[in-house]
């Protein structure tokens, strides 16, 4: 009987990778095979950690000589490879729990087993994330990380504004020739010239000067002296910035905007004037209609709140002082936001909501991928000899002065790049990659700036490949009180010596969470970056994570703010309201931002990433060797009938009606609670069968499986 469970949900999963994301959201599938039919109604995940769904199936299987459907339930563990350039998550492994098929003798039970024994193991299986993430409920959590969330410094301003934010002091770094150096510890170019002590900021189609970077006023011009302009408009920097046309400030725009220059950690908020309110729903909370951030006025309080990188503050004007305000004690009026609202992204930090399930939901579903053990090395590189500093509570220690990741353990190095652990015995390499993590990784605290390693995983391993994945927490997605969070909040100094590396920042580029493209970037005034000056640095250095002078993408989405590094260059995020891969506004929650089907959020999929396989063709339980989607699978096809059967936490069946539950009894359906024709509400298992629908399941019930199950149908379709 248990077989059944394995073979039986194998089916409910099933779909082959080419058809997964427009045929997912016509469950429930049916499979044949000759005259026996399966219909699988889509799973009931219970729970995912990390590859490893909890899930039940409800099912008929109908053979020649059954009168009717017999209808059962499994309880089931699968191991999954996730993909979410395509929203797919596909089975590897499976193993069977427990089974019910409540009326069923023991010896139909058994040849339904070998039926399915001989048919399951060639069929490809894979479902939708979105659909995943739509179904699964939130864990309760534990305890809070040492999350730093008090208030930047944060500047509002009622006119065009950019913050030009440093690291510290200024730190000068030569630059091309002729004297010239650029201030390193910017995202933005900077240049200084010794000669005549003057500033050059590069603001896209505009030049701002000045001979105090630090409290002086800034010039506008339109050309800076061709030595200086050079170092900038490089080769690969301007076909970067060709693609972004239409993103960037126009000169007559940023001839009005101010420059402020900032050395602390701070969030700029611009308004257009005089800040507009209007209202929401009900009327108990208003909005600032005329800016890019979120700024909210609660009427009976008079309170102000905004909402920087996930975290909300509160002050008794839009001038502050700002406090935090925890996600689960704000003013019940948050909670209902419209969803048709201007303001219906913010339900994402609003816990409890829909949004703010899915988003939290999505940082537990890892991205996976097969990494080859020949294929795959790094290079290391560090600013004099490597130079290693103790993480408190953890017998750990990081590298200083390198852009990449190093942390070393009992002896041996160990380095994470990209997504995937590699070892050595020595701090330069050479460098292979890991089929372990090192012990006490996931004590690392979040004032360390490697914190984000705990969230790349090792899954498994064969001789020619490792299996590994990342959640969005190495990306600075973290979870938080039902809610997620950008960045720790701590302020990480970046390394100088003889040259600059940075690190993350939570504070200072206006980070914002669309519920279907995730996190973007970009300046105060405006959604988007300042066109070219985000892709600076690429023929020298720079800020350029592929040339190794800065983080690379994975370990920090911070000053390149999770752009992407392909053929052309840096490419920055698109503006919040671009049309991305998928469906208006964005993509769901963790996928690539980007139009076209470029690599976005899967940073396995990123062009010359040698020896990493996003699709891999085996993984550690996959039946049979040598497997290929296409290789003579059987195929399914959306059964014709609605998605409407459920299996509760005891296996027992129901159907929902519209109107009504149905409970599958001796082979028959019956009314759950419904009233008669004299308006007495029957009796019957009525209390037990209220019970089954209603209890809690990570906080869900057959009733909230049965909307979950319809949002992320509704997703999907609009993706």
């Amino acid at each position: 009987m248990p077989r059944m469970n394995c073979l039986v949900i194998l089916a409910s999963l099933c779909l082959t990778a080419a058809m997964a994301r427009g045929q997912d959201a016509a469950w429930p599938r049916v499979v044949e095979d000759g005259s026996t039919e399966i219909v699988v109604y889509q799973p009931q995940p219970d729970s995912l950690a990390g590859v490893t769904l909890q899930s039940r199936v409800a099912l008929s299987i109908k053979r020649p000589t059954d009168t009717a459907p017999l209808f059962g339930a499994m309880w089931v563990t699968a191991t999954l490879d996730v993909d979410r350039d395509q929203d797919l998550a596909q089975v590897m492994s499976i193993k069977i729990n427990r089974t019910r098929f409540a009326g069923v003798p023991d010896s139909d039970v058994q040849s339904i087993t070998q039926f399915l024994e001989a048919s399951v193991p060639g069929w490809d299986l894979s479902l939708s994330l979105t659909s995943l993430k739509a179904s699964l409920q939130t864990a309760d959590g534990g305890p809070d990380a040492d999350f730093r969330n008090d208030p930047p410094k944060v500047l509002v301003v009622n006119y065009p504004a950019i913050l030009l934010l440093l690291d510290g002091k200024p730190r000068l770094q030569d630059a091309g020739s002729g004297g010239l150096q650029r201030v390193a510890n910017t995202a933005l170019p900077v240049i200084f010239d010794p000669t005549n002590k003057q500033y050059w900021f590069y603001g896209s189609s505009l030049w701002f000067t000045t001979s105090d970077l630090l409290k002086g006023s800034w010039t506008p011009v339109d050309q800076a002296p061709s030595a200086i302009a050079n170092l900038v408009q490089d080769k690969d920097t301007l076909s970067a910035a060709q693609d972004d046309a239409g993103t960037a400030a126009s000169a007559t725009d940023l001839r009005s905007a101010k420059i402020i220059v900032a050395t602390v950690p701070t969030e700029l908020i611009v308004t257009d004037g005089a800040p507009r309110y209007r209202p929401l729903g009900s009327g108990d909370l208003l909005y600032v209609a005329n800016s890019g951030s979120e700024i909210f006025l609660e009427v009976a309080t008079q309170r102000t709140f905004i909402l920087i990188s996930g975290r909300w503050f509160a002050g008794p004007s839009l001038q502050g002082p700002w406090t935090f305000v925890a996600p689960d004690a704000l003013p019940k009026a948050f909670a209902q936001i419209p969803e048709n609202s201007p303001k219906a992204d913010d339900l994402a930090f609003v816990p409890g909501t829909d949004r703010a399930k899915d988003a939290a939901m999505d940082n537990v579903i890892p991205q996976t991928a097969g990494v080859s053990r020949n294929d795959a090395t790094i290079d290391v590189e560090y600013d004099g000899d490597p130079k290693f500093s103790n993480i408190p509570n953890t017998s750990l220690a990081y590298a200083e002065n390198t852009p990449s990741q190093v942390i070393r353990a009992s002896g041996m190095y160990y380095a994470v790049e990209e997504g995937v652990w590699y070892a050595s015995s020595l701090p330069n390499g050479p460098w292979v990659v890991s089929d372990t993590r090192p012990v006490g990784i996931d004590d690392i605290p979040p004032s360390s700036p490697v914190y984000n390693t705990k969230y790349v995983y090792i899954y498994g391993s064969t001789p020619d490949v490792v299996y590994v994945g990342y959640l969005p927490g190495y990306r600075w997605s973290l979870p938080y009180r039902g809610v997620v969070f950008y960045g720790t909040g701590w302020g990480y100094h970046g390394w100088f010596g003889r040259v600059y590396y940075p690190r993350p920042a939570t504070w200072g580029f206006c980070v914002r969470y669309n519920a279907w493209a995730g996190w973007s970037f970009g300046m105060s005034w405006r959604a988007g970056w300042l066109g070219i000056s985000a892709h600076w640095g690429s023929a020298w250095g720079g800020w350029h994570p592929a040339y190794g002078a800065g983080y690379r993408a994975g370990f920090w989405a911070g000053y390149h703010a999770g752009g992407w590094f392909g053929p052309g260059g840096y490419r920055p995020p698109r503006p919040i309201g671009w049309r991305p891969v998928y469906g208006p506004g964005g993509y769901r929650p963790g996928y690539g931002p980007w139009a076209g089907g470029r690599p976005g959020y899967n940073i396995y999929n990123r062009p010359g990433y040698a020896g990493v396989h996003p699709r891999p063709a085996s993984f550690p339980g996959r039946p049979g060797p040598g497997y290929h989607p296409d290789a003579g699978y059987r195929s399914t096809k959306p059964a014709m009938r609605p998605n409407n059967v459920f299996a509760d936490r005891d296996g027992n069946i129901h159907r929902n009606t519209g109107d009504d539950w149905q409970r599958h009894e001796n082979q028959s359906w019956r009314p759950e609670g419904k009233p008669d024709s004299n308006g007495r509400a029957e009796q019957r298992g009525r209390e037990e069968n209220h019970q089954a629908r209603n209890e809690p399941r990570g906080g869900g019930s057959l009733d909230g499986e049965r909307g979950a199950r319809e949002r992320g149908a509704s997703m999907h379709r609009r993706s």
